[in-house]
């Protein structure tokens, strides 16, 4: 499948399966920064 060869899918597969660092905090400041922590083995299956 060629779509999962382009930059925008893999980018897109990192920022879906991120998960917040500090689950603690309010989702607005946990995401604030970014993504999350992602999870490469995740992001490729």
């Amino acid at each position: 499948n060629q779509f999962y060869k382009l930059p925008s899918a893999i980018k897109s597969a990192f920022m879906t399966t991120g998960f917040p660092l500090y689950p603690t905090t309010t989702p607005d400041a946990e995401f604030g920064y970014g993504a999350g922590h992602i999870d490469p083995v995740k992001a490729v299956r």
